[in-house]
């Protein structure tokens, strides 16, 4: 057993009881602090929600569920902060559903657009345990809970303001009491593990400790396995279409590994790996229509608050034919991920991954990683200057394209060899180069919506019931969306300033230990 810290799930103190005792019992041991009320037993089911990556368990917080006599209440506890309560009714599955208040206003930021989701639950019957002092008023609150199926008993100690001298006692009389022991791991994580999940199990980014001796084909297999896994978790999530990130955070993952493929031929096949970079193109084109669907119509919701209220309500029938395509989009999607050519893949991939075919039997895979991801890093940062300081103060849309895809390739060699490199190196070259990626990305997400843009407007022109105030509104909207583009383009040439300057030249360069030389 852990010490008594105390349970991250709550702001209330947790101890585990390795014997069962009853309220009664228990009652009789806090006599000496005051009088003591024991309530009715109550049964209870706890849902603990978070996104599939975990972000309410990161904020330090924990979201539950409580449902009991066909009622539901929402308890979030925000770290140390005191918890909150409200009354739900129906699913809540994302921000917007959350009810109106500070259990809104906390998640909200945290969860993004990303969906609430039941982490683990438990049937537990509960009794309150109120100890009381001369007067009658509540000192502290034992909360007596035996989970279904478990002969372990949890009692939650809570501490009232004003009572806290009162609450502490109790605290440490239950300590005194045989049996009894701080709880080890908290509700949460146990529920979650029958669930075959873990707090913290997932995240998108690339958390690999690779040393900076290690043969350079035994890292790149490291970063493509991981990659492989990220992948795997999110065809589900996808396919359910539970919330956007699913199928974003598997696009990422295609793209991240057809950039290793790619940029790392010296130490991979390419020969053997060919038929898989084959397959990882088609699976990046089937699951870029819907993708860009959904980024689209996120930023519409967004446009037409910025928009007048006018022109905003005039865009309804945009916001409806988009939520059509994307559908029709999702459906196709959904069959791709379900179809025999993806399982194929997947089980081909996994492998290839396994087998001695993956790495070239060249000098170059068994050197050591630093020393080789320092060197392409460095070749991809000069492609990277070279095509940006060769655009022009106008460049087309598809140079600033191919710039984006240059930077994407530069700041996933920098993720996937930042701990073999020293993460106090890599990490703010990866910050500035994320900023840059999201100019970029943003500029090329408002070229494409523009297209977009027209070829939703042809199809509502031949449709009757559409209205000139819905067309007019359409190039309002497009008028919007170029002004926002060159405000991107802005942007992105301020930033190129900072990153190309001498000082991150001679941070690149001293990635592989090669001194103050600048590229």
């Amino acid at each position: 057993m852990t010490s008594d810290t105390g349970d991250r799930e709550t702001n209330r103190r947790v101890l585990a009881l390795e014997a069962p005792l009853p309220p009664e019992r228990l009652a009789a041991a806090l006599q000496p602090e005051g009088e003591v009320a024991v309530g009715r037993a109550v049964q209870l089911q706890r849902t603990y929600l978070d996104s599939f990556d975990w972000r309410v368990w990161g904020s330090g917080g924990r979201l539950v569920l409580e449902e009991s006599g066909g009622r539901q209440s929402l308890h979030w506890h925000p770290g140390a902060m005191s918890p909150v309560t409200a009354p739900v009714a129906g699913t809540v599955r994302f921000a917007s559903d959350l009810p109106a208040g500070p259990i809104r206003r906390d998640l909200a930021p945290i969860l993004e657009m990303r969906a609430l989701l039941p982490m683990g639950r438990v049937a537990l019957r509960q009794r309150l345990v109120r100890v009381l002092d001369g007067q009658r008023k509540t000192v502290a609150l034992v909360w007596w809970e035996e989970r279904s199926g478990c002969t372990a008993i949890r009692l939650r100690t809570e501490v009232l303001t004003g009572y806290e001298r009162a609450g502490e006692a109790v605290h440490r009389r239950l300590l005194a009491l045989e049996s009894v022991t701080p709880a080890g791991e908290s509700e949460l994580a146990l529920a979650a593990a029958e669930h075959g999940r873990r707090p913290g199990d997932y995240s998108s980014r690339i958390d690999l400790e690779l040393k900076p001796e290690t043969p350079a084909g035994e890292a790149a297999r490291a970063v493509l396995r991981r990659l492989a896994d990220t992948l795997r978790a999110n065809v589900d999530g996808a396919v359910e279409d539970l919330d956007t990130e699913f199928l974003h955070d598997l696009r990422v993952a295609v793209r991240r590994t057809r950039a290793a493929l790619g940029q790392l031929k010296a130490v991979l096949d390419p020969e053997a790996a060919a038929p898989y970079v084959e397959e990882l193109r088609w699976l990046g084109n089937a699951t870029g229509p819907c993708r860009d669907l959904d980024v689209f119509q996120l930023n519409v919701e967004g446009y037409r608050k910025e928009l007048a209220p006018d022109t905003a309500a005039a865009l309804q029938p945009l916001a409806d034919r988009l939520h059509h395509m994307r559908a029709q989009s999702h459906r196709e999607l959904a069959a791709d991920l379900r179809s025999r050519r993806f399982s194929g893949f997947i089980k081909r991939w996994d492998a290839f991954l396994d087998s001695d075919r993956l790495c070239a039997d060249t000098a170059t895979a068994t050197l050591p990683v630093r020393s080789v991801a320092a060197d392409h890093i460095q070749r991809a940062y000069g492609r990277f200057l070279n095509r940006a300081q060769g655009m022009g103060p106008q460049p087309p849309a598809e140079g600033m394209h191919r710039l984006r895809i240059d930077a994407k390739k530069l700041r996933y060699l920098l993720e996937f060899f930042a701990s073999a490199l020293g993460k106090s190196a890599a990490r703010p070259l990866v910050r500035e180069l994320k900023a840059i990626q999201d100019t970029l990305g943003a500029y090329h997400d408002l070229h494409v919506q523009q297209l977009r843009l027209q070829e939703v407007g042809r199809e509502l022109l031949t449709d009757n019931g559409t209205g000139a105030d819905t067309l007019l509104a359409m190039g309002r909207l497009s008028a919007f969306l170029e002004t926002r583009q060159e405000q991107h383009h802005h942007d992105f040439a301020r930033r190129f300033a900072t990153f190309s300057d001498k000082s991150v030249r001679k941070a690149v360069a001293r990635l592989g230990g090669a001194g103050e030389r600048a590229r």
